[in-house]
């Protein structure tokens, strides 16, 4: 089961070029992967060049992950609580 539509074989980023899946890693982990739990596994074990955030969502699950070209620097998921975040906002 996808959890997601696949993206077309080519489309055209922001800067007006066309991109492959192949070009884009994380695309083509959206295009092969058909669970949450292996998706997020991929993207936080990917090499990233830059600083990125990836946001990855599903059915009342979610999670931002903070990379660097280290690794995963942070992530917050989504129901748990983050020491960072302040407890008076609800």
């Amino acid at each position: 089961m996808r959890l997601f539509a696949p993206p077309p074989p080519f489309f055209t980023h922001a800067c007006g070029r066309s991109i492959s899946p192949t070009q884009c890693p994380l695309l083509q982990v959206l295009e092969e992967e058909s669970e949450y739990e292996s998706a997020v596994a991929r993207i936080s074990s990917m090499d990233y060049v830059s600083t990125e955030y990836a946001i990855v969502s599903g059915v009342k699950q979610g999670v931002i992950l903070a990379r660097n070209p280290d690794g995963v620097a942070h992530t917050q998921t989504l129901g748990e609580s983050n020491y960072e975040e302040r407890d008076d906002c609800e």
